[in-house]
């Protein structure tokens, strides 16, 4: 009985772990093409984003593109698109301010960690 309990468990940890997420990466690839596509298509593009129903639009590039990735536009892509944002604006706070810089040939934040600790310790406020 026991060890039946540990092979189950073993079982459905199986989709976590080392190199368990990229299908999270290609779906992220294909969700960043889609919100390409529809930034060059005056159809869904306004003056303040996108036009209402842009989500759903999404929804079903997404399927057309990966046919049982189970996607839905609410809660996934919102929420990937949300998640996104945060990090943008994180990371775009991060640059205008002394000590911060970009390296584009790593693509990523360059900053020693003494100025990086005393920005952490300001957004905890």
């Amino acid at each position: 009985m026991k060890s039946d309990t540990i092979s189950q468990a073993s079982e459905e940890g199986s989709s976590r772990g080392r190199g368990k997420n990229k299908r999270i990466i290609h779906e992220d690839n294909v969700l960043i093409k889609s919100l390409h596509e529809l930034v060059s298509d005056p159809r869904w593009k306004s003056e303040s984003g996108f036009k209402s129903g842009y989500m759903n639009k999404l929804e079903q590039m997404m399927k057309r593109e990966l046919l049982d990735c189970g996607l839905r536009a609410y809660p996934h892509i919102e929420l990937r698109i949300k998640h996104w944002s945060e990090k943008y604006s994180a990371l775009a706070e991060m640059l205008s301010l002394s000590g911060f810089a970009w390296d584009a040939e790593n693509k990523m934040l360059q900053v020693e960690k003494k100025v990086f600790d005393e920005w952490a310790k300001v957004c905890e406020l």
